[in-house]
């Protein structure tokens, strides 16, 4: 079972694997440097939407795309 915590890990991991800062995240996804951060470290819980939002505006592969949804609990 994956836990809920290992999903800041995971996004952290993809962005700076597509060489994305927080920032520049943030903007592709009409969001907050603060939120991107917020997730990272687990201060906030990702949402349905944002999550969706976010594999869609990264174009995410479906492996990406499956990675993200299982670390975020909504698998």
């Amino acid at each position: 079972m994956i836990s809920e915590s290992s999903f800041g890990p995971a996004l952290r991991d993809m962005r700076e694997g597509l060489g994305l800062s927080q920032l520049a995240l943030a903007a592709k996804l009409s969001s907050t440097q603060r939120h991107i951060s917020f997730l990272e470290t687990g201060r906030s819980r990702i949402t349905l939407d944002f999550l969706q939002r976010l594999v869609v505006e990264l174009n995410l592969s479906t492996a990406q795309r499956g990675a993200l949804f299982a670390s975020s609990g909504f698998a």
